[in-house]
């Protein structure tokens, strides 16, 4: 059982046994109600036409007891409305206690079911924890947090040091992708809150997964396919992302300082707002490219983009200072407004960068093999010293 796991949610065979129950339940009492009502309330139908005040002496007599039988049928007729409306909350929380009966019982055999040792009957306390979540949304709380800390359990502590990107990663038990995969969905409801912070999480499957301010810091992604994915503002501080999928993910302010993100695909991914001082998006060794990508308003204080080709990218009002873009190539990207104090520049193409300026420029470290726009020829001063 690998892979993701959606839409395995079967409801209890009993359920519409239980529902035909409950509608003779209501059916059978609405009939008592009228029968007592009908013997019982008629002496009060009589008392009221005689106190009541209404003259009924000048009718006709045909008149007359068409009057009182009216009068009759409306008091015979609340007095069943009344009956019913206390037969319908009765019964309404009857079945409240007993649909929580249900999932009690429910969660009980789901939690023996995580202490198997066999790997398919794990899974399936899993799923019959989701099933939970999609049934019984406000007892729900309960499950999230067992199959929270179920991954802590299950989940190897993320390596101390960054290991060799090249290193082979850990594999994980098929339950820790389908109870992931849980609780990212889980975040689409309420205010749950993922917090695996420190964790290996290499390999897995999260493509679209709702991860909405979770803390995921420390933690190890290495492969992992996060594609589509909703970060928006997690907590990935020092997270290792290094060979990730992260094609149209979404960071928007999202803590990523001193993140690995080295040979990570991140085309059309938005990084807008997001935290990214010191974060490595590539090494020296290495040339990658992005094409789409979004970082606009974000800091990248630090960050280091060696050699990296940007096309059609978004870093307007962006802070850059003291980054490290030596071999960088800038096509039809856009930089109004970025901030580019400090930044290594030696050996960047910036020709293709749109809404640069002298003044961007001026604090930047450049050399004689960077090139700029046309309209900037000759405004940059002497070359930065070596190192």
């Amino acid at each position: 059982m690998t892979g993701r796991t959606r839409g395995l949610f079967i409801a209890p065979p009993r359920v519409k046994s239980r529902a035909r129950h409950i509608f003779i339940a209501i059916a059978a009492t609405i009939g008592v109600t009228l029968s007592v009502t009908l013997g019982t309330w008629s002496a009060t139908a009589n008392w009221f036409n005689e106190h009541i005040g209404v003259d009924l002496s000048g009718l006709k007599p045909d008149a007359k007891a068409a009057a009182q039988g009216q009068l009759r049928l409306a008091v015979i007729q609340s007095a069943v409305a009344v009956g019913a409306l206390l037969a319908l909350i009765y019964t309404a929380r009857t079945y409240r206690l007993t649909r929580r009966g249900q999932v009690t019982d429910r969660f009980t055999k789901a939690l023996e079911r995580l202490s198997s040792e066999k790997e398919y009957v794990r899974v399936g306390g899993i799923l019959a924890l989701v099933q939970i979540l999609h049934d019984a949304p406000d007892q729900s709380e309960d499950a999230q947090t067992v199959l929270q800390n179920y991954l802590v359990n299950h989940t190897p502590e993320a390596p101390a040091e960054w290991p060799d990107v090249e290193a082979s990663t850990t594999s994980l038990p098929p339950e820790v992708q389908t109870a992931v995969d849980a609780l990212g969905t889980a975040t689409r409801r309420a205010d749950f809150r993922l917090r695996l912070p420190n964790r290996t999480l290499t390999g897995l499957t999260l493509q679209e997964i709702q991860l909405v301010s979770a803390d995921l810091s420390g933690s190890d992604f290495r492969r992992a396919d996060l594609q589509g994915a909703n970060l928006w503002g997690a907590n990935l501080l020092q997270a290792d992302l290094r060979r990730c999928e992260l094609r149209h993910a979404l960071f928007i302010n999202a803590t990523l300082r001193g993140a690995q993100l080295q040979q990570s695909q991140i085309s059309h991914t938005s990084f807008a707002g997001a935290l990214l001082k010191h974060a490595a998006f590539s090494d020296d060794k290495t040339f990658w490219s992005a094409e789409g990508t979004s970082f606009r308003h974000a800091n990248l204080t630090g960050a280091i983009m060696i050699n990296f080709h940007f096309v059609d990218c978004d870093f307007r009002d962006t802070d850059l200072g003291g980054a490290d873009l030596r071999g960088v190539t800038f096509e039809r990207c856009r930089l109004t407004g970025a901030d580019l104090s400090g930044a290594e520049l030696r050996g960047a193409d910036l020709r293709g960068a749109m809404g640069l300026t002298r003044a961007q420029l001026e604090g930047a470290r450049t050399d004689t093999r960077t090139q700029v726009p046309s309209d900037l020829v000759g405004l940059l001063g002497a070359p930065s010293p070596p190192d």
